[in-house]
């Protein structure tokens, strides 16, 4: 009796209510587990914070100085912190940079000696790390640009390598820190790459941002392929880009050699490096008459020289006429007007005096301040 009571009782209880008590139970399931992840997540970030704050500054060449005592520290916490979530993709790609920056710093060693073996050694395990990192992030460009690097560092240019190249330009070809490591592995392959390869690199180049594009430029200039860089653009004004790109880059070489002796190497470097900045903001301005950068990368090149004559004139009327509200080209032209203001045209000077007022009010202020030190009057606006 009591029995059939039961039962009765139990197929009294409605359908729908004990769906509902499962789905409760079941989210009450899922939130444990979602706490002890994210428990461990959160115990794995607070232990390795010190470890990826280290790596993340010594990727921007900042931070605490590189030792070896701290750079096996800073490995063993990410070590650690990959037994408590293995499934951290970054983790594995910040030991992934570990290893392949140390390998880097042993430069290029002599075969079979110990410098040698230690290196191939990081890089296997940069490698391995990496490729860890893009089975936990299949679209994240930078861990694939890193492998394609870290592997043509070792000399392996097997499918994996092609793969994880294709893969670097299919997902980050406009991404200023992965278009640095493609530009290092292309320049470096260059011969080896077919002309759909190139065209790629050569177009990611084209389009890149301006100071992704100059850093890729000096990549180019440094692995001897400017020329090929030239040839390969067809469309004047990013060719014009790329020669002001070449013209400030010989220009920046240039003023880090300061003043030399007369006569001696540096001074012979120190004037070929004028000369091609000079050829290469030449260039750009006859693709492109505008390029108020290169006018005014003229104008401070020939300063630096002394060379006052009729194209410094010409390079300072150009730069003025179409850079005067260019924040570059105003900070470049002011100190070079003002040091030959005594020379300059009343014309001039009235022009870079409308240049200095039209300024934006810090940029103007520091420009006022400049020729008040220098003793210029400025003329007044008109």
């Amino acid at each position: 009796m009591s029995s059939s009571v039961h039962s009765a009782k139990l197929r009294a209880v409605p359908t729908s209510y004990l769906v509902g008590a499962l789905a409760v139970a079941l989210l009450a399931v899922l939130a444990i587990l979602s706490l002890g992840y994210g428990g461990r997540a959160a115990w794995s970030d607070a232990m390795t914070l010190r470890a990826r704050h280290t790596v993340a500054q010594w990727r921007d060449g900042e931070g605490p100085k590189y030792t070896l005592a701290l750079w096996e520290q800073t490995r063993d916490d990410l070590a650690d912190a990959l037994q408590t979530t293995p499934d951290n993709g970054q983790l594995y790609d910040d030991l992934g940079f570990l290893y392949a920056s140390r390998a880097q710093g042993l430069g290029t060693p002599k075969d079979g000696s110990q410098a040698s073996v230690l290196r191939l050694s990081l890089l296997s395990q940069a490698i391995t790390n990496y490729r860890s990192a893009c089975v936990l992030r299949p679209t994240f460009p930078y861990t694939w640009a890193y492998l394609a690097l870290a592997k043509q560092l070792r000399g392996e240019l097997d499918a994996e390598f092609w793969s994880a190249f294709d893969k670097a330009l299919k997902y980050g070809r406009n991404e200023p820190g992965v278009q640095q490591s493609i530009a290092r592995v292309a320049f470096a392959l260059w011969p080896a790459l077919d002309a759909s390869y190139q065209g790629a690199v050569v177009s990611m180049v084209s389009s890149a941002s301006k100071v992704s594009r100059r850093n890729l430029v000096e990549l180019a200039d440094s692995a001897g392929l400017t020329t090929t860089l030239l040839d390969a653009i067809k469309e004047p004004p990013q060719k014009a880009m790329i020669w002001e790109d070449l013209g400030i880059l010989h220009a920046r070489r240039a003023f880090a050699l300061g003043k030399p002796l007369l006569g001696s190497a540096e001074a012979m470097q120190q004037s070929q490096e004028w000369d091609q900045a000079v050829s290469s903001y030449r260039a750009a301005t006859v693709l492109q008459a505008d390029m108020a950068g290169s006018w005014a990368g003229l104008v401070a090149v020939k300063h630096a020289r002394a060379h006052y004559d009729d194209e410094f004139g010409a390079a300072l009327d150009q730069a003025l006429q179409y850079g005067a509200d260019d924040v570059d080209v105003q900070q470049a032209l002011a100190p070079v007007a003002f040091a030959v203001w005594a020379g300059l045209t009343p014309e001039r000077r009235a022009a870079v005096g409308a240049m200095v007022a039209a300024a934006k009010p810090p940029v103007r202020r520091q420009l006022l301040n400049l020729a008040q030190r220098k003793e210029v009057l400025l003329p007044s606006p008109q």
